[in-house]
């Protein structure tokens, strides 16, 4: 209806005879003579996520119920520098087949924003969750060369980011890289933080780098 003047009659019109054309192919109503029918093909399509003010009118006026689908909220992604005399410490991992060649990289950065550190490594074969939690080990050891006493740990795979804050890895063939990274952990006051994919550009970048070979 979007564009085309038409009166409230002929649209009307026109809504009931589809909605009859579509009913005639539903088992369970049989007859459209009545408006109980008529509303029970309608509560089947009457889910939209756009809808102009001009058809909401003409739905109006023939009694059928819109109900608008759920509108998507936008979020502004920002990356923002770590609080005074902390790092922060950006990792991904990436596997191209799960599990196939994978790599881990990241960048550490002050309080300014000023990139400190990058590193990189090519992992061989392994699984996403592998390359992420070792994509943080190798973060903490560049971060331990660097002399850092505090980091602010961002990654964008939340199981990991939720595995730290309970202290508890429940992959039992990571338990081994779990117990190198909680050692590593008790080095530093560490402050673990999900960050979303958008945020977290420069590492997932690298990262696809890492699992090619482009250390």
């Amino acid at each position: 209806m979007e564009g085309k003047y038409e009166s409230v009659e002929e649209a009307v019109t026109t809504i009931k005879f589809w909605l009859q054309q579509m009913a005639s192919s539903i088992n369970t109503v049989k007859v459209l003579s009545s408006h109980d029918k008529l509303q029970q093909v309608a509560s089947s399509i009457n889910k939209v996520k756009v809808l102009s003010s001009h058809d909401a009118r003409i739905l109006s006026y023939s009694d059928f119920p819109c109900v608008m689908g759920r509108q998507r909220q936008t979020r502004m992604i920002i990356w923002r520098n770590p609080i005074s005399s902390r790092g922060k410490l950006n990792v991904d991992g990436c596997s191209f087949g799960n599990p196939s060649l994978s790599g881990c990289r990241g960048v550490i950065r002050d309080e300014f924003g000023k990139v400190m550190a990058s590193f990189a490594s090519q992992l061989g074969k392994t699984t996403n969750t592998e390359a992420e939690l070792r994509a943080i080990i190798e973060g903490l050891k560049v971060c331990q060369q660097l002399g850092a006493c505090a980091v602010e740990i961002e990654c964008d795979y939340l199981i990991i980011v939720n595995w730290l804050k309970i202290r508890k890895c429940t992959v039992w063939y990571l338990w081994d890289f779990w117990e190198e990274l909680l050692g590593l952990i008790q080095l530093f006051e560490v402050h673990v933080m999900h960050q979303y994919r958008e945020g977290n550009q420069v590492a997932d970048a690298l990262a696809k780098l890492g699992a090619k070979g482009h250390t």
